[in-house]
């Protein structure tokens, strides 16, 4: 035998990839186990915090500040306890931006297509000039203009806000006027909003309270009366919008730059007072504005616990199935067994007459997924059905033992899985030839003898079962008995 091993790596990836039902179970219980630990992580943060004494801590923070502060000059702290002041100011405008971008309405619209409900209005009257002496004022213009400049009142806004879903801090953004010309009677509302159906959601609203102003001031300026002259809906550009998208993106790469900064041209002592400092600054500002509200104040001082962790779930689906793969190789290797046929016909220099794929899960729940498998590292020779195979078989070796003159044969294994395919290969034989079968003849006493009184023999073998010391052993017996080795049939089963 042939001490060298060739490892073919074709077999070794269609061996792992057959076993891909076991493969997804293991990358499932990795990433429940993966999200799992995750889970734990969180509640064990959330403990650790809990048993923390604020008062504690913040004396130990208040003991480390001033140690840090003494260990620089006075002018050395005066200069980070200014640049601490600016990071208040500059952090403070930073989170108002940043608070802007992700809850505005207005400013996450396209400004090249932002959907629009206007409505064209036009304040009417029956005054008339009398020349040469004018006996009244002509107040449609000044009520255009009052109407218009009443559009940010504080309960229209919360109307808005309450009907689009926002804080009224974003809500008075979403309704516009356009009064541009001090002597006309004539202005324009544009109502915005995420799309079609919240702009004419939010369009009564609107036009109810301009409704009830001008009612209101009809008391006063008798004769006078508003007329929507059109109303509609539309996509429309809106450079306001552009401009403020720039604006805010300006501001909030400015601001992060200035306070990022701050720290330039300070020494190390400088920068670990100046952290300190800042941290503390963090604290002071969480707490005030938790102040007064316990829920708020337990939600920013403990930690969340996520019942989802994406990052770990999608670690422990990759470690579940690499540690599954990597032990289907070390079988691979470190089991003695025969894999493929080059193993008998390099390793024994013995020919292997044919290859059966006998692939029982092929014919079980999703095998078609093995023998699509098969067929992508085997091609068509993995396709055909065992029957022809064995078929085929049978007629190779009658015409070899015709050409020998040899009258019986006699077929045995290393293996005991095979019984099936053996009875099938007796069956095919015919009459002509005497065949006869046993076990393996390695263990089985009965089966030694009937080798020795046969002329011929062949090995049916199966791969990842039938072990490189037994097939040796059979060689050998074989040769004692001077029995004629027709070859080997390989049967791979899955």
């Amino acid at each position: 035998m042939n001490e060298d091993i060739t490892i073919d790596l074709k077999d070794l990836c269609y061996r792992i990839l057959l076993r891909w039902r076991i493969i997804l179970v293991f990358c499932i219980a990795g990433a429940l186990l993966g999200n799992c630990v995750g889970i734990f992580k969180d509640y064990r943060a959330l403990n650790a915090a809990r048993s923390v004494d604020p008062a504690a801590k913040t004396e130990a923070e208040k003991q480390n500040l001033e140690s840090l502060r003494a260990a620089i000059s006075e002018r050395e702290a005066g200069e980070v306890d200014a640049a601490v002041a600016t990071y208040r100011t500059l952090r403070t405008r930073f989170d108002d931006l940043s608070s802007y971008v992700e809850n505005s309405i207005l400013y996450n619209l396209d400004s090249g297509k932002v959907p629009t409900y206007s409505i064209h209005y036009q304040v009417k009257s029956g005054y008339e000039a009398v020349y040469p002496t004018i006996a009244s004022r002509d107040y449609a213009p000044d009520l255009a203009h009052i109407v218009a400049a009443s559009l940010g009142d504080p309960g229209l806004v919360s109307a808005v806000g309450a009907k689009a879903g926002v804080d009224p801090a974003y809500a008075g953004e979403l309704v516009r006027a356009a009064h541009d010309e001090e002597e006309s009677a004539a202005f324009d509302v544009m109502v915005m909003g995420s799309d079609r159906e919240m702009c004419e959601a939010l369009a009564p609203i609107v036009k109810e309270y301009i409704t009830n102003l001008m009612s209101n001031l009809s008391s006063e300026y008798q004769g006078y009366s508003l007329v929507a002259v059109s109303e509609g809906f539309s996509f429309a550009a809106n450079d306001d919008l552009r401009v403020l998208d720039q604006q805010v993106t300006n501001d909030l790469a400015n601001t992060r730059y200035s306070w990022v900064n701050l720290t330039t041209s300070m020494t190390d002592g400088q920068k670990k007072y100046y952290t300190a400092a800042i941290d503390m600054a963090d604290e002071v500002s969480s707490e005030e504005a938790a102040d007064g509200n316990p829920a708020v104040q337990t939600q920013q001082s403990l930690p969340t616990i996520s019942y989802l962790h994406k990052k770990l779930t999608l670690i422990g689906f990759v470690g579940g199935g690499f540690i599954i793969c990597l032990f289907i190789v070390m079988l691979y290797i470190l089991i003695p067994v025969v894999r493929v046929k080059e193993n008998i016909t390099e390793g024994f220099s013995q020919p292997v007459l044919g290859t059966v794929w006998a692939l029982e899960s092929s014919k079980a729940f999703l095998g078609g997924i093995d023998k699509w498998l098969t067929r992508i590292f085997y091609g068509r020779e993995s396709s055909f059905e065992v029957e022809k195979r064995v078929e085929m078989l049978c007629a190779s070796l009658r015409i070899r033992l015709q050409k020998e003159e040899i009258g019986d044969l006699y077929i045995t294994g290393a293996s005991d899985k095979n019984k099936d395919l053996v009875k099938a290969i007796c069956k095919g034989m015919g009459k002509d030839i005497k065949v006869s079968s046993g076990g393996s003849v390695v263990y089985d006493e009965k089966s030694l003898q009937q080798l020795s009184a046969s002329k011929a023999v062949l090995f049916v073998e199966t791969a990842g079962d039938s072990r490189f010391d037994e097939i040796q052993k059979e060689l050998e017996l074989a040769k004692q008995s001077k029995v004629n080795v027709m070859g080997y049939v390989l049967v791979i089963r899955d």
